[in-house]
């Protein structure tokens, strides 16, 4: 038995700054660029024992994640193996830690029978990573504060339509994103 989660990665902010919120409290907040042409899948699985291994072993905010994730739900059952795989490049600023975050808390959430709503996975994310971008959010836009895992507004509207080209500049050579 086993099961798997997804995530898509982004492509920075397209909005970022300090937001007045309904507490009239001044948050940092931004609106991530969502990017699904970059991803992470996680495959959770029960394995004998009571930790939890995460593969590749580096991914060690994944772990985190999944360890919040069973401990807020009083999980005390077997252990579980949750191996991550994705196609964004790591330090390149494209939500990769983020991505392999979600999808590990989502493959995980499922495999224990769980239904988390987005903002569930977002508390959860900022608590495994320190500050999350939004990306488990679908549909409209929000307005995130990535360091409290809260939503200070979601827009009405989608983001309009526009095209976007992005490359990466290596001494004398420029590669597409």
């Amino acid at each position: 038995m086993h099961a798997s989660g997804f995530a898509i990665g982004h492509h920075g902010e397209i909005l970022q700054g300090v937001f007045r919120g309904e507490d009239s409290r001044l948050h940092r907040g931004l609106v991530t660029l969502p990017f699904p042409p970059r991803y992470s899948i996680a495959v959770a699985e029960p394995i004998d024992g009571i930790e939890v291994l995460v593969r590749p072993k580096h991914k060690t905010k994944s772990g985190a994640a999944a360890r919040l994730l069973l401990g807020e739900f009083g999980y005390s059952g077997r252990g579980i193996k949750v191996t991550v795989n994705s196609n964004i490049p790591e330090g390149f600023g494209l939500g990769s830690s983020t991505t392999d975050v979600v999808a590990t808390i989502r493959a995980t959430a499922r495999l224990l029978g769980l239904q988390l709503e987005a903002s569930t996975i977002f508390r959860l994310a900022v608590r495994a990573e320190v500050a999350s971008d939004g990306t488990m959010f679908t549909g409209n836009p929000r307005l995130v504060c990535p360091r409290e895992g809260t939503v200070l507004e979601r827009f009405e509207s989608r983001i309009p339509e526009f095209s976007l080209i992005s490359g990466k500049r290596q001494a004398g050579a420029v590669q597409a994103v």
